[in-house]
């Protein structure tokens, strides 16, 4: 027991006082991570949109791959229903050489638009991307292999048919984010 004279603080005092120091900075510490992890979440949101707007903006300057002058029907380059598949290759006839550009036709560029995305998309953790000819209606499904397109691309689509570009990305394989983005062509 202490006499009126002696100052100072006890043992229990200390302990008592560093255990509220140390919840207060795991709580601080927690804050911290949980703010980097949705700042990282939001970088790959912003790339997947950049990524989406740089496809559509590469379909509209590419209208005739789209719809190919021969037949006015959609061009299955651009139609990616079920995710772009490994085995697409990059178009290198798009890429000067001897002779210039002047062997990238419409489809050769089409292809290489494919591939480019897969390759940006790719940037993204276990990233993928998937194009829909829709006519209007969102791709259905919460992830990668689940997903399907409504209303597929008929030889009736014309010029002002509605695509959906979706950007599917995960940082542990299975809880997908993703970004959706919508454009006339």
């Amino acid at each position: 027991m202490l006499s009126p004279r002696q100052k100072g603080f006890t043992l229990i005092e200390v302990l008592i006082a560093m255990a509220v120091t140390a919840i207060g900075i795991l709580t601080f510490l927690q804050l911290q991570m949980l703010a980097l992890q949705e700042a990282r979440n939001t970088a790959y949101m912003f790339s997947a949109n950049l990524i989406a707007q740089d496809m559509v903006s590469r379909m509209q300057t590419n209208y005739y791959g789209v719809y190919p002058a021969q037949t006015g029907v959609l061009a299955s380059i651009y139609h990616q229903p079920n995710g772009i598949p490994n085995t697409f290759t990059q178009n290198t006839s798009c890429y000067g050489g001897t002779n210039g550009f002047e062997s990238c036709g419409y489809n050769e560029m089409a292809t290489e638009d494919v591939y480019d995305l897969k390759q940006m998309v790719s940037t993204l953790p276990n990233g993928v991307a998937m194009i829909c000819a829709n006519q209007g209606s969102a791709p259905v499904g919460t992830a990668p292999g689940s997903l399907t397109c409504n209303n597929p691309p008929s030889s009736s689509l014309s010029s002002g048919a509605q695509f959906t570009i979706m950007i599917y990305w995960s940082q542990d394989g299975t809880n997908y984010k993703s970004s959706l983005t919508v454009a006339t062509i």
